[in-house]
C-alpha cells in the first residue's frame, strides 16, 4: 500500500500539522498542496488545519489578487502581507480583511491608495477596512495621497503599532503630528519624510513624545518649522532627516540626549561654509554619537582637516559619511554593519566605517593611527586623487578589509595592485582589465563580497577566473556596460540567456547572490542573475 506525503502530513498530531503549515512552507508551497489534494478526506482535514486559531502565516507575503480570492476561499490567516495594486473589487478587499485583519501585524497597504480614480469617499472606505487590523505592529502607506482625509481615527485604533510610514504622502492633514505624539502610545519608528503636510502645522500642539526612537523627516521650504519636530522626540535615538540647516543640526543634538544616530543632508544653499569655530561647536555636540552622515551636497562645506579633527575628538564614533555623492548602499544599512562591529579596546577610537569624497593618502595615514579598528572604506569620488599609487599603498598596508572605490576616470593597473588582504571589494572603473582582475584575485584570496561594475574592458574569461579562484565568494556583481555610452548608441540586442551556469554552479555551489551583465565588443549584452 503506498502512502503519500498528504498521508503522513494530515495523520499528525493538530498542533504539529499547524507547526508544519506556517513555519516549514511558504504560503505559495501550502497553495500548491490545496491544489494538488484530490481525496475529500484530506481536503476536509486541511481545511480543519487552517481553521486551527494558531495557524497564522508569519512570513512576509507580497500577494497577487488571485492569491487573495484563494485566502478568502480557504480563510486562510496571514500576520505580514504586501497588498496588489490591480485589486479593484472592494467586497473581495473587504472580505480579505475580515477574515485575516485581528491577526495582521505588518501591512503595506499602499497599492490600493493609488488608483488615479481615487476619491476622498473611496479613501474612507479603505482606511474603515484597515482599521480591523487591531494587532498592527508596522503599517505602511507610502505615496498615497490622502487629500485631506483625516488619518487621526485610523491611528487610534492600533495600540500596538510600533512603525508607522507614510514617506512621499500628499496632502496629509496638519493635524497629523498631533494625532501621532498624542494617539499612537508605542509607535518607535515614524518615517514621514517627502511627505507633504497641507494646512498650518503647529508645532506648539505638539505633545512631548517618550517613545519614538527613530525618525525620518525632510524639511520642505513650505514648513521650515518642522525642523523642530525631533525636539519634541525626548527619546530619539536615531534621526535621519533631509534639507536642515546647519544651525538646526546644532538644536537637535543640543536638545536630543539619546542621540546616537544622524543622518543630515545639510541644505547648503543657507548654510555658510564650516568654519574652525562652528566646527568646534558642531565636534563638542557629537560626542555621544556612534554613527554620523553629513551630506553637503556640490557644496563642500568640510574640508580634509575638519573631517581630520572631527574623527580625532570623537573617540566613539563607529561610523561617519562625509559625501556629497550617491552612495549604493542605504546610510542606514551601513550603520547598521558598523554597530554590528563588537567594540573590542574602550580606550581607543572605535571608528570601524569611514566614506569620504575624497581624502590625501598623508590624511589617511593619521586617520589609520589613531583608528586601530578602521576596517571599511569608502572612496564615492567620481575623479580620482594625483596621488592614487600612495593612497592604495596606504589602504594596502592597513587593516581595511572591505573597500568601496567609485572612479570612473583612470586609475593605474600598479596602483591596483596595491591592494591586498581584502574580503570585500567594490570597482567602479573604466580602466579595469583582465590582467589586473587576475592580480588583485590573486592578492586578496579571502574575498567574500565582490563587485566590479562600469568596466567595458572585462570579458567572459574575468569571470571564469574569479568563479573558480575566489574560494570563498559569497556575492558577486559584474557589469561590464561603459558608462559612457548612451542608451539609444548601444549596438546590438541584449538577450537573457545562463552564461556559463554548469560551470558556476560547480564551483562555488554556495553562492549567495550573484549578478552578470557581460557586454561583449560585438555590443550583445548577457544576463545571469
Amino acid at each position: 500500500m503506498t502512502i503519500s506525503a498528504c498521508d503522513v502530513f494530515l495523520t499528525l498530531a493538530s498542533s504539529l500539522q499547524v507547526d508544519i503549515l506556517v513555519n516549514w512552507l511558504s504560503l505559495m508551497d501550502v497553495g500548491r498542496l490545496d491544489s494538488a489534494i484530490c481525496a475529500t478526506r484530506h481536503r476536509d482535514l486541511l481545511l480543519s488545519v487552517f481553521k486551527e486559531e494558531f495557524c497564522v502565516f508569519q512570513e512576509a507575503s507580497k500577494v497577487n489578487s488571485d492569491q487573495i480570492l484563494w485566502i478568502n476561499r480557504r480563510r486562510i490567516k496571514l500576520a505580514d502581507v504586501w497588498l496588489p495594486r490591480d485589486f479593484d473589487s472592494i467586497d473581495a478587499l473587504a472580505l480579505f480583511f475580515q477574515v485575516t485583519g485581528k491577526y495582521l501585524q505588518r501591512l503595506n497597504a499602499s497599492s490600493i491608495f493609488l488608483s488615479q480614480e481615487m476619491t476622498e469617499d473611496n479613501i474612507r472606505e479603505k482606511l474603515t477596512m484597515l482599521a480591523i487590523c487591531i494587532n498592527l505592529q508596522q503599517l505602511q502607506l507610502r505615496s498615497v495621497d490622502f487629500k485631506s482625509v483625516d488619518l487621526g481615527p485610523l491611528l487610534s485604533t492600533y495600540p500596538q503599532l510600533e512603525n508607522l510610514d507614510l514617506s512621499f504622502c500628499k496632502n496629509v492633514g496638519g493635524e497629523i503630528l498631533f494625532d501621532i505624539t498624542n494617539r499612537v502610545n508605542n509607535l518607535r519608528t515614524l518615517d514621514i519624510h517627502q511627505c507633504k503636510i497641507c494646512g498650518e502645522v503647529n508645532l506648539a500642539l505638539v505633545s512631548d513624545n517618550h517613545q519614538i526612537q527613530k525618525l525620518y523627516l525632510s524639511i520642505a521650504k513650505e514648513s521650515p518649522n518642522m525642523a523642530a519636530l525631533p525636539l519634541h522626540c525626548k527619546a530619539l535615538r536615531a534621526l535621519y532627516v533631509k534639507s536642515i540647516l546647519l544651525n538646526d543640526v546644532s538644536t537637535v543634538l543640543s536638545h536630543c540626549p539619546a542621540l546616537r544616530v544622524l543622518s543630515a543632508s545639510v541644505d547648503t544653499t543657507s548654510s555658510p561654509r564650516l568654519t574652525t569655530e562652528t566646527a568646534d561647536i558642531l565636534i563638542s555636540l557629537i560626542q555621544k554619537l556612534l554613527c554620523l552622515h553629513l551630506d553637503y551636497g556640490y557644496k563642500n562645506i568640510l574640508e580634509d582637516e575638519h573631517v581630520l579633527r572631527l574623527i580625532a575628538q570623537c573617540p566613539n564614533l563607529k561610523a561617519l559619511i562625509v559625501t556629497s555623492t550617491y552612495v549604493s548602499s542605504t546610510i542606514e544599512s551601513i550603520f547598521d554593519a558598523a554597530m554590528q562591529i563588537p567594540s573590542v579596546n574602550l580606550s581607543v577610537h572605535q571608528l570601524n566605517t569611514l566614506y569620504v569624497e575624497s581624502i590625501p593618502a598623508t590624511t589617511l595615514q593619521r586617520i589609520l593611527s589613531f583608528c586601530p579598528h578602521l576596517t571599511t572604506f569608502a572612496f564615492t569620488g567620481t575623479l580620482i586623487i594625483a596621488n592614487s599609487h600612495d593612497l592604495m599603498l596606504t589602504i594596502g598596508q592597513s587593516t581595511i578589509t572591505s573597500l568601496f572605490l567609485y572612479s570612473y576616470n583612470h586609475i593605474y593597473s600598479t596602483d591596483i595592485l596595491l591592494l591586498r588582504n581584502l574580503s570585500r571589494l567594490t570597482l567602479r572603473c573604466c580602466s579595469l582589465t583582465d590582467l589586473i582582475v587576475v592580480g588583485l584575485v590573486n592578492q586578496n584570496p579571502h574575498l567574500r563580497v565582490l563587485s566590479l561594475t562600469d568596466s567595458p574592458n572585462l570579458t567572459k574569461n574575468c569571470i571564469l577566473y574569479i568563479i573558480k579562484n575566489c574560494k570563498y565568494l559569497e556575492e558577486f556583481e559584474f557589469d561590464s556596460e561603459n558608462p559612457y555610452i548612451h542608451f539609444s548608441r548601444r549596438e546590438g540586442v541584449e538577450k537573457n540567456t545562463r552564461l556559463q551556469t554548469e560551470l558556476i554552479q560547480f564551483f562555488r555551489p554556495n553562492l549567495k547572490k550573484l549578478y552578470i551583465h557581460l557586454v561583449e565588443q560585438s555590443g550583445n549584452s548577457y544576463y545571469y542573475n
